[in-house]
């Protein structure tokens, strides 16, 4: 964002929020080492409260849909709904044994973040790598988690296996949900879901919270019951960090899906989500999974 229009809304920011509150201009690494600018908003405890992505707003304050005091008014109204103080006072009681009690598994598009992965536990898994999030509360798209890093783990005597290990356990323990396409659209049509006919099932799987659900790709039992369901081998597409369809291989070549998770990364699921162009194969002999 251009320097003086950003100074002048950091400014309008400080007079809205009043004293015992620090407020600068951040460029934010998200998943995927998607860059993004933000607002972050500390309070009197000295930790930060809240971060407010306000990428694409110097276009609209340029072209006068919004000016510089309404901006403000709205990076507050974020922070003020979003109840994110609750998050600095966690952060400052966090201890060991709250992070490996809360830290779970992620998958990440290794191509686009090996520069990001230098500063992070990870262990390699296919195309992808697996990192870790510590959870430190909420829901769905008010959820709030901190990336394990290196200078993270080194500040609470944390060690890269039993940060792993810990990860590992308390994903699958959050469990993993799989649904079909057909009944999530019944549900939310209000059509009765009819019987598989000619078009191959397709399933998807996640997480219980719907966060980071491609994670479920380090597990054999979801896809073993959906193999074992149609006798068949599967193709796993890995469609965001929150989630993966599966579909029978039975009938499909694997362009198919691999055309398909193409489509879907171009046109519906933004940058910083984005896993694979690669499809997966899980072989209901031996329960492993491969490039397909």
């Amino acid at each position: 964002m251009d320097g003086k229009i950003m100074d002048a809304l950091i400014g309008a920011v400080k007079d809205k929020m009043g004293a015992g509150y620090t407020v600068e201009a951040q460029e934010m690494e998200k998943d995927n080492g998607v860059e993004r600018t933000a607002v972050a908003i500390t309070g009197p405890a000295g930790m930060v409260s809240s971060v407010v992505y306000i990428d694409g707003m110097e276009a609209d304050i340029r072209a006068g849909a919004i000016d510089i005091q309404d901006a403000a008014g709205w990076i507050v109204q974020v922070h003020q709904d979003s109840g994110y103080d609750w998050v600095a006072d966690t952060i400052q009681h966090m201890d060991k044994e709250y992070i490996l009690q809360n830290v779970i598994c992620q998958m990440a598009r290794r191509e686009k973040g090996m520069h990001r992965l230098r500063d992070m536990p990870h262990e390699d898994v296919l195309d992808l790598s697996v990192i870790y999030q510590v959870c430190l509360g909420g829901s769905g798209d008010m959820a709030v988690s901190i990336a394990a890093t290196y200078p993270f783990c080194r500040t609470y005597g944390i060690e890269e296996g039993e940060l792993g290990r810990c990860a590992r356990r308390n994903t699958e323990e959050r469990g993993f949900l799989t649904r079909s396409v057909a009944s999530i659209l019944a549900e939310a049509t209000g059509i009765p879901e009819t019987e598989e006919g000619p078009i191959p099932p397709l399933w998807v799987l996640c997480t219980q919270t719907g966060s980071y659900g491609a994670s479920v790709l380090l597990y054999k039992e979801p896809f073993d019951r959906l193999a074992e369901r149609y006798g068949s081998d599967l193709y796993v597409i890995p469609s965001s960090i929150h989630e993966v369809l599966v579909v029978p291989t039975r009938g499909l070549e694997p362009e198919d899906p691999r055309c398909m998770v193409a489509c879907i990364n171009a046109s519906e699921v933004p940058e910083g989500e984005q896993l694979s162009d690669n499809i997966y194969r899980y072989s209901r002999e031996d329960g492993s999974l491969s490039i397909a």
